[in-house]
């Protein structure tokens, strides 16, 4: 089922994958304009309407207009990033896996605050693989362009921001041992400077060249787990080479080939919900983008292991953070681009 909400900046979407509902996963979309300009996200929705490859079964119906996104650019974000906080952590306290498809990253601090809000009232905690181009871990001081959209990974740990408290509203805080960045080759200093302060780890493209993509997603999820109990994976779609994506506002060349993220995904264990960002579909020629996120959707959610519930104490990934770390044997890289 579709289900789109539009008012004024935003355009809501809930969709259902082929079978997906029937195995208690979800989709969820936000088309934000507010988190970068040009506003160009709002029209990702009405794509997703017309690709019947995504889900051949789609039905569509209008819901009652949300009416708290009017005003102030700031005030509509913080509207947006709540109501997501609310979806995602009612998702989590259903037990259900889900699917985010947002516009623009800044999303990603209300998705993945809502997660954590759930997990923590069951005492648990998130681990989140960040796969990106970009650090995205400017304040509104740093920020050359002032955009949002390149703030979510310091606004969800928390540094020091009056602006950026205000879109988290009081969620909690991701800490620095409880998120990976991987693909970056696009940043400024001062970014680096934040997350080297905080001691994030961060995999930049040349590291995936030297090692593979499978065996630093892989390297990822069992760091992670020292400290997490279930894992969250968030991919920025300018992370994969603009030969599979082009459909982004910011495309970065030399990416993440689409075929070794897909290998990649199939390989690690299904993690508790997925993000893709910063879908843009004015500059997606032939549809190529959208199969790209169909693909990973699949690669992600369609196995077997991803009908089970992750409330359960047999989960695989929540695990005592006292499970001993084994290093993965290195995997060739597939071709990155160059």
């Amino acid at each position: 089922m579709v289900i789109l909400s539009r008012q004024n900046y935003r355009l809501k979407v809930v969709l259902g994958m082929p079978g997906d509902l029937k195995r208690g996963i979800v989709g969820l979309s936000t088309a934000s304009t507010l988190g970068s300009r040009p506003c160009v996200y709002h029209l990702g929705p009405s794509v997703l309407r017309h690709f019947r490859q995504y889900d051949r079964a789609a039905s569509v119906s209008w819901m009652r207009p949300i009416t708290n996104l009017y005003g102030e650019r700031l005030e509509s974000l913080v509207a947006l990033n709540r109501e997501v906080r609310i979806t995602t952590e009612s998702m989590l306290l259903q037990g259900r896996r889900f699917v985010f498809l947002s516009g623009d990253h800044s999303t990603a601090i209300g998705i993945w605050g809502g997660v954590m809000r759930a997990l923590a009232k069951t005492d648990r905690q998130l681990g989140l693989i960040w796969i990106d181009a970009h650090m995205d871990a400017h304040t509104t001081a740093s920020s050359p362009s002032g955009n949002p959209h390149g703030m979510p990974v310091a606004a969800l740990l928390g540094m020091h921001d009056p602006i950026l408290a205000q879109i988290r509203d009081g969620q909690p805080l991701i800490k620095p041992e409880q998120i990976n960045l991987v693909g970056i080759h696009s940043y400024e200093s001062i970014e680096k400077t934040h997350l080297d302060r905080l001691g994030v780890d961060y995999y930049m493209m040349s590291r995936i060249r030297q090692l593979g993509l499978r065996t630093i997603l892989h390297r990822c999820w069992q760091k992670l787990l020292f400290h997490c109990d279930l894992i969250g994976i968030s991919i920025d779609l300018d992370a994969v080479d603009p030969r599979d994506a082009p459909g982004v506002t910011v495309p970065v060349t030399h990416g993440i080939r689409l075929k070794e993220l897909l290998g990649a995904l199939s390989f690690m264990p299904v993690p508790v919900a997925l993000e893709i960002s910063e879908y843009n579909p004015c500059a997606d020629r032939k549809l190529q983008t959208m199969r790209s996120i169909s693909a990973i959707t699949r690669a992600v959610f369609n196995r077997p292991d991803s009908r089970r519930g992750f409330w359960g104490r047999g989960e695989s990934q929540a695990v005592p953070s006292t499970r001993q770390y084994h290093e993965p044997l290195p995997v060739r890289a597939a071709a990155s681009g160059r």
